[in-house]
């Protein structure tokens, strides 16, 4: 269960509040999209898609980016109630949080897959993060 509310959009039509049962929603301009907005700003179909996995809710960057609390991320984050999340002109808070607590835990599948986002993206990031774990590692943590 999620649930969102739209506090700003160049799309008067689509402000307010909203809930998904869906483990995947599509935040986007296209017919296809869970919810529909057409951004001035943005001309990917897919703005954002913000899917369950694991025992968290997950937001996907699926088109330059998106701003998570102030802070401009390119890769996958996890959310959670109360988050503040900004793509182009478009900035909704999450206002219902619920992740199926059946499904497993995997922290170090969500972590590898952002590793191998970052890897592709950007090898120098990666330098740092391995160098981080290494750091860790070492001080036995």
């Amino acid at each position: 269960m999620l649930g969102l509310l739209i506090t700003k959009s160049t799309d008067y039509d689509s402000l307010g509040s909203y809930e998904f049962e869906a483990t995947s929603i599509d935040i986007g301009c296209s017919r296809n999209s869970t919810l529909r907005i057409f951004d001035r700003i943005l001309s990917t179909p897919v703005h954002i898609r913000i899917v369950e996995k694991e025992k968290a809710i997950i937001i996907h960057n699926a088109s330059s980016g998106f701003y998570l609390n102030e802070k401009k991320h390119q890769v996958s984050s996890i959310i959670k109630k109360g988050d503040i999340i900004k793509c182009g002109d478009t900035e909704f808070k999450i206002t219902k949080i619920q992740p199926n607590e059946n499904a497993p835990l995997d922290i170090k599948a969500h972590r590898d897959e952002l590793i191998g986002r970052i890897k592709s993206k950007n090898p120098e990031l990666l330098k740092v993060l391995n160098a981080i774990e290494d750091d860790l590692v070492n001080m036995g943590g």
